[in-house]
């Protein structure tokens, strides 16, 4: 008689197993997703600091005076109407393509090819809806390097391995018809 193990999940083991499932991928996909995950968390938790800043504006004692600061800033600086609201829009804007971002790695972790295109072409957008929301001016005068070279290599390294992983796919595939 075979004694079958019995595992007892909790619930956060549950999740990440439906999340990642039960394989896990090569050492060099899981440091790239690493590696990857923690730039997500860096631009991700800016434009959540600057959603929950604007949200929250309203509750603070001066804040006829930050609504104006916003208006003046936009106004001036990028020829806005309404500074806060195209602000406001622009960040639900890029959380969104964040989180689709995030989908796109955990479908790369799970070996699924259209999870590099999905990771790819969210950050195309995150660049070009800032681009077309915010304007040129805006990139220049607020965007950080750092952060448009994130982008950009984020975009390069998943190509790239867009590709490998594309080829070694067809590989597969040529392999087992032989």
């Amino acid at each position: 008689m075979v004694l079958e193990k019995i595992k007892n999940f909790t619930t956060l083991q549950r999740f990440r197993l439906l999340i990642l499932g039960r394989e896990r991928p090569n050492l060099l996909t899981r440091i790239s997703l690493l590696i990857a995950f923690l730039i997500w968390i860096y631009l991700f938790s800016w434009q959540l600091l600057t959603l929950v800043s604007i949200i929250f504006s309203g509750s603070l004692a001066h804040a006829d005076g930050i609504k104006a600061a916003y208006h003046s800033i936009g106004s001036n600086n990028y020829g806005f109407i309404d500074g806060a609201i195209r602000l406001k829009f622009f960040t639900i804007v890029q959380l969104g393509l964040y989180f689709l971002s995030l989908i796109g790695l955990i479908f790369i972790w799970r070996s699924k090819k259209w999870g590099f295109i999905l990771f790819i072409l969210s950050y195309v957008l995150v660049l070009l809806s800032t681009l077309l929301i915010m304007g040129s001016a805006y990139i220049m005068k607020e965007i950080p390097i750092i952060d448009l070279l994130l982008i950009g290599g984020s975009i390069i390294y998943f190509l790239i391995g867009l590709f490998i992983f594309g080829k070694r796919q067809d590989k597969l595939a040529d392999s087992g018809n032989h």
